[in-house]
């Protein structure tokens, strides 16, 4: 069953976003496409590249922002292989590959699959999707929880600064505390976290895994030529899913992670042993934004 089979296409909205043509995307999210298009050009100042011709496996596609540009960038002479498992992204994603003037050339391949290693391929787990921000769905609750927290933290003092700056005095540093200790609280005091979760339409939804090395035959694809992998902290599953014959046909990769732990080490180190031995790591600009500690690991052979 299709994506747009289970979910009504009234929850799509589309606009046109020069010069990227005519796109798709969930009507209920807060993610705005100025924030999809700018993570495109982030990956290309860090130093991928892409020639006419070439093969892109974009592993959590979303609604396809990243396809998008980079069949642009390549007149549309591109092979795109796509794979994104949450549902309403996926119907924005499906739309798009048929409406969108520059990812329709590409004639793209979509899998409404997530990536895991080899262990959990073939089987079903329950993905956590929300209503209201479905580019952030995920299958480890506690950390996309944890993230929430961080951000309504790092949102809290910015909120406390503004207030205190525009009310000033005691009064000012009263209110900015509340503020505050409120905003922060949210995601963590019980009965605002039972709201929170309501508010933004948290629930879970059945999802097939794969590999990475299974995807690619179904693809049908003799090489890899840019691997995109933005996975909300399965990245590691994904990259340990590759076999060495399919390392072998990847030329070079952009894996967003987290700095925190033993995320970017784990991820070096799986790409070094693919052969891709030019890495660079970089905070990501809209993980900066929000507050969060997202990096970039570039990588080539």
């Amino acid at each position: 069953m299709s994506a747009l089979s289970l979910f009504d296409p009234i929850r799509l909205t589309s606009r046109s976003f020069p010069p990227f043509g005519e796109v798709s995307w969930p009507r209920t999210s807060t993610t705005t496409l100025a924030e999809l298009f700018g993570e495109i050009d982030e990956y290309f100042e860090l130093g991928a590249t892409l020639r006419p011709g070439d093969v892109v496996l974009d592993v959590g596609a979303n609604v396809g922002a990243f396809a998008i540009g980079a069949s642009r960038r390549c007149g549309g002479d591109l092979t795109v292989c796509c794979v994104e498992p949450a549902p309403l992204p996926f119907a924005a994603l499906q739309r798009n590959a048929r409406q969108n003037a520059w990812l329709s050339l590409s004639k793209p391949r979509l899998f409404n699959v997530a990536l895991t290693s080899g262990p959990d391929a073939g089987t079903v787990r329950d993905l956590y999707y929300f209503d209201r921000m479905p580019c952030d769905s995920t299958f480890d609750l506690p950390q996309k929880q944890a993230e929430f927290r961080q951000y309504f933290a790092f949102h809290a003092r910015r909120l406390r600064a503004c207030i205190a700056r525009r009310v000033g005095g005691r009064t000012g540093r009263f209110v900015a505390n509340l503020a505050e200790r409120i905003m922060r609280d949210i995601p963590t005091a019980p009965f605002r976290r039972w709201l929170f979760e309501r508010a933004i339409g948290q629930k879970k939804v059945p999802c097939r895994m794969e590999t990475l090395a299974g995807v690619v035959a179904m693809a049908d694809v003799s090489r890899i030529d840019f691997l995109k992998v933005d996975v909300e902290g399965l990245e590691r599953q994904v990259l340990a899913g590759i076999d060495p014959a399919t390392w072998q046909r990847v030329r070079q990769a952009a894996v967003e992670t987290q700095d925190k732990g033993d995320c970017v080490e784990d991820v070096l180190r799986l790409l070094t042993e693919g052969g891709l031995t030019h890495t660079s790591v970089t905070r990501a600009q809209l993980g900066r934004e929000r507050g969060l500690d997202n990096v970039i690991v570039m990588a080539r052979r």
